[in-house]
């Protein structure tokens, strides 16, 4: 055997011991990757989730209702992105109308539960939806990596 061939047949096992451990090693780097990026997704929508749960709340619509009904009191309003006024009202008249609603009420929501509680009052609830969204997303891009 000539000494170029005993030098290629010396890396070809090489090389694929070399593409082995990227192969392993790539399963664990899917795996942190996934975890990190649904971490990353639940800190930022969980604000939203907050909001979302505060307008599906029967308490949000009963103080909403109940504001509205109050011989003599002021409709409620809530102020919009843009700095104005938002008349909010109990029963809206359609389904556009209470889109719109939804849509102003949004912003002012956060902004109350800025002022009433705080900053960290938006994230409430992110521990246990870390819990379970961190390991289903490591868990889904390790094995997806294992199987292309």
């Amino acid at each position: 055997m000539a000494e170029g061939d005993k030098t290629a047949a010396s890396a070809a096992p090489q090389a694929a011991g070399t593409a082995a451990a990227k192969k392993k090693a790539s399963g664990w780097v899917h795996f942190a990757a996934g975890g990190f990026g649904g971490m990353a997704g639940a800190l930022v929508t969980c604000p939203l989730e907050v909001v979302k749960t505060r307008l599906q709340s029967s308490q949000y619509h009963l103080e909403l209702q109940q504001a509205a009904l109050r011989p003599g009191a002021a409709a409620p309003v809530a102020v919009g992105s843009n700095g104005e006024a938002v008349l909010l009202r109990a029963r809206p008249a359609s389904a556009g109308s209470a889109l719109v609603r939804q849509f102003t009420a949004v912003p002012s929501i956060i902004a109350s539960i800025y002022r009433q509680e705080g900053l960290f009052a938006l994230w409430r609830g992110l521990g246990p939806n870390l819990v379970g969204i961190i390991p289903s997303r490591a868990i889904y891009f390790s094995s997806y990596s294992s199987c292309t």
